[in-house]
């Protein structure tokens, strides 16, 4: 790496702690009610409710320098904030190792990706302390992941996965079959007007579709738009991918709608393997296994990582999760364990570090063999 590059990670260091700061606002206040991202303005001890004042709240520093103490009432200030800060600034630098450098910058990819993480810790640390993971975290999430997959086509970690190039291959072969061809004579800008209107009739349907679906299954329960919003873009996304192959079934192979292919397949691989795990634990043990909010999150993650990235991060998570379950009954009697931070970690370091968790993944094997 050249100089410049490492100045560029130092950078990205302090870019890091910074949004680590604002992470620990959206902890505590997220999951409160009569709290906002917004309101109040100011940072403020949660202990006494004092406003802090600038120099109070220089991500790591100021902690360090109050003695971990509120400046107003002198009580103790929790050693997570400047913990949530330093991690997350250890995060961003590696991401910033891995796709900011001179000579092969990908900075779409590197924003994506700080953006998934700094969810990810949020979606975690409120795990922990309440046992929830917001809605606000994973829907977003899963409604961007179709639009983003096709404006950041190098963001998958697979993009060679070959079962998804074979299911490419099929998709255009069962196209030509139904007699779908290229058409040369259109326009590019008449085959992407279609494509978008396509996905708007798309998004139109499947919020109604929803609507309906809540109204006749869930009477009982609020019509919240948010719940909805799903739907809306996952409907909007196979809508005008449809379009496009119906204009050129060969389009199936371009890197947009393969890493298209890979965000959805991940997605469902994600969800449905957490939802499968859910219904047969409540079968054996006759008590939820699983929530419904690490079914969202390993969709969100699922996305990121792959329907193989899934599986990987899942036994990493189940690995880490039973040595962490394994101390918590020593030291604390208790056999909950939130399971939501270890579905985080093991598909981060999936996304993080492929080549390297392969190469353990070999040397383990190669022992059986």
């Amino acid at each position: 790496m050249k100089p410049g590059d490492w100045i560029t990670i130092g950078f990205a260091a302090l870019f890091g702690a910074c949004i680590g700061s604002f992470l620990n606002v959206c902890i505590w206040r997220l999951p409160r009610p009569g709290l906002s991202i917004s309101s109040p303005r100011r940072s403020h001890c949660p202990s006494c409710g004092a406003a802090l004042d600038w120099f109070d709240n220089i991500p790591i520093l100021s902690w360090i320098l109050l003695g971990a103490r509120c400046r107003s009432c002198r009580l103790p200030i929790s050693a997570r904030y400047p913990l949530i800060e330093a991690l997350t600034a250890l995060l961003i630098a590696i991401l910033a190792h891995q796709y900011l450098p001179a000579e092969a910058m990908r900075w779409r990819e590197f924003l994506v990706l700080s953006a998934l993480t700094a969810s990810l810790i949020v979606a975690s640390a409120i795990d922990i302390d309440l046992r929830v993971i917001p809605d606000e975290i994973t829907l977003p999430g899963m409604m961007a992941l179709p639009v983003i997959a096709f404006l950041v086509p190098g963001l998958h970690t697979q993009p060679g996965d070959p079962s998804v190039h074979r299911l490419a291959a099929a998709l255009e072969e069962a196209l030509s079959g139904w007699g779908l061809k290229p058409r040369p004579d259109w326009p590019e800008w008449q085959a992407y007007g279609l494509a978008a209107a396509a996905a708007i009739l798309g998004g139109a349907l499947g919020l109604q579709g929803y609507r309906l679906y809540r109204r006749k299954v869930h009477p009982q329960l609020p019509n919240r738009i948010r719940d909805g919003l799903l739907a809306g873009p996952l409907f909007a996304a196979a809508s005008g991918v449809s379009a496009m192959l119906a204009f050129d079934p060969a389009w199936v192979h371009s890197p947009s709608c393969e890493n298209y292919l890979a965000t959805i397949i991940g997605m469902g691989a994600g969800a449905g393997l957490i939802l499968g795990v859910g219904i047969f634990g409540k079968l054996i043990f006759r008590k939820e296994a699983m929530g419904f909010g690490d079914v969202k999150l390993m969709g969100l993650l699922g996305g990121f990582a792959g329907w193989k990235g899934v599986l990987g991060g899942f036994a990493i998570a189940c690995l880490l999760g039973s040595l962490v379950g394994i101390w918590r009954l020593w030291r604390y009697r208790t056999r909950y364990l939130w399971f939501g931070p270890f579905l985080s970690l093991g598909c981060l370091l999936i996304i993080l570090f492929p080549g390297p968790l392969k190469a353990v993944l070999d040397w383990y094997m190669s022992w059986f063999r």
